[in-house]
Formats: structure tokens, sequence, C-alpha cells
């Protein structure tokens, strides 16, 4: 399956390529601009004029750069989604519409308001996944390191380091059991645009209910896609991983969201037979 995937992801993009690669060009414009807003701002707010001196960050500089983060998150959010629902549609055709529809979140103030409570409501239930199962060996862990510190005999070195050892274990563990439990959310922007960007409880449902019996599968697929993503944070790398990785993703959520709905109709079928 994951083989399959990738295959008809390399062949989604065929003539397409030259489209995808302008959208990675846009994303990382936009972020290499807001990164030096931030930089130079930051740096004019930390720096004494007079003195020709760097001081600590004041409250304003911070502030400032929290309202940068603030309007980059409300332009990118959009964008992003309109980018997905880019290769979604080339997913279904293989053909690539133009670079123009991955602007059409913002065509409407409505559509590009739900999009950015879909992405902060997404990144916020992912947050609070990943701090929920790895709370406590974090607290495992620094207390296991405060009683080494503490630690007067071998035998409280010797019990300390075994506990620091088994809370990173215990930590590493919580964190692919968190990414398991994540990948529910796996298909929520697909099935959002499937919707026709309406019902944000409905996306989160109904990828809940279209990752069902897939989580091994895509565990596999997240983790052979780890280098992509890795490859996404270098601009020149990004040109080929972006698309790959992108298009990848489009091909599983539509098959799971169709697998969805051929379910759902065999079952109407059937309840229609027993009447």
């Amino acid at each position: 399956m994951i083989r399959i995937v990738k295959l008809n992801a390399k062949r989604a993009l065929g003539l397409s390529w030259s489209k995808a690669v302008s959208q990675v060009l846009i994303l990382s414009g936009i972020s290499l601009m807001f990164i030096l807003i931030g930089f130079l701002t930051f740096g004019m707010l930390s720096f004494d004029v007079i003195f020709k001196t760097a001081i600590m960050p004041t409250g304003s500089s911070i502030a400032a750069l929290g309202i940068i983060a603030a309007v980059f998150f409300v332009v990118i959010s959009p964008l992003v989604l309109g980018i997905k629902q880019w290769y979604y549609t080339l997913s279904l055709n293989g053909i690539g519409e133009d670079i123009s529809f991955c602007f059409y979140p913002f065509s409407n103030p409505h559509i590009a308001l739900k999009c950015i409570n879909l992405s902060l409501l997404l990144a916020f239930k992912k947050l609070l996944v990943y701090t929920s199962f790895s709370i406590i060996p974090v607290v495992m862990k620094y207390y296991s390191h405060r009683f080494l510190q503490d630690a007067q005999t071998l035998e409280e070195r010797f019990l300390a380091v075994n506990s620091i050892i088994c809370s990173t274990l215990l930590l590493f563990l919580s964190l692919v059991f968190a990414l398991i439990y994540c990948l529910r959310y796996f298909s929520v922007p697909y099935a959002f645009m499937e919707n026709g960007y309406k019902g944000i409880k409905d996306a989160f449902r109904l990828s809940k209910q279209a990752t069902e019996g897939y989580k091994g599968s895509l565990l596999l697929f997240t983790l052979s896609m780890a280098i992509h993503y890795l490859l996404c944070l270098c601009p020149l790398t990004a040109l080929y991983s972006y698309p790959y990785l992108q298009s990848a993703k489009a091909i599983y959520s539509r098959f799971l969201l169709e697998s969805l709905k051929m379910k759902r109709q065999e079952r109407d079928v059937k309840e229609q037979e027993k009447i």
C-alpha cells in the first residue's frame, strides 16, 4: 500500500512539477520575509542606538515578535490549506490546477477564518496529546537528574542513573504512542476541504473514522517519509521533498476518505436489504 502511494505520488506530479516548485518558492519567500522582519524588529528594539551596544530583550521586542508570529500564522494557515487542496485535486485526476488555485481560501474572509481556526485547533490538539503523554516521563527525568546531583553513595548514583535511563526510554515510548494517537488527525485538512470548508468538528470526526484500522500502515508511512520531513527544512531540498510529501499525503487521505464512503454505502445497502 505504501509503495503504491509513493509511486502514484510521483506519477500524479508528472507534468505539474513546475507548479509544485513554484508553491514551495512562494512559501519559502513568505517565510523568509517574516523571518527578516522579525529579526530586524527584534534587533532594532534590543539595540541601544546611542551607545551602539546590544541590550537585554525588552518587553516591547518580545511583544513585537509575538505580533509578527501571529500575523505570519494568519497569513500562512489559509495558504497552506490552499496548497493542500491543490494536491488533493491533483490526486483525483493528475491534472494540476493553476497556481492561483492555492489562494482560494483568501477569496472569502469566512473561509480564511475557518482555515485559521482549523489550524489552531489542530495544533492545540496535537500539543495537548504530546504534553499529556510525555509529562510523566519528563517529570521523572527531571527528578532523576536532581537525585543524581544529590547522590552521595555509589548505590544512590546507580539508582539515579538507572532511573534516568528508564525515564528516557519511557519518554521515547510515550512520544511514539503520542504519534500513533495523533494519526487520527491525518486526514483532517482533506476532510475539511471535502466538506466544502464547512464543519470543523465534522472534519475531525471523519478523519478519526477514516483512519480506524489504518494506524499501523499510517505509522509506517509517516516513518518512511521522515527523511522528506527533514529535507523540507532546507530550501533547496524542499523543492523536491515538499511536493512529493504533500502529493503522497493527499493520495493516502483520498484513499482513506473514499474507503470510508464505500463502507458507509455498503452499510446503508445492508440496512435497506434488512428492511
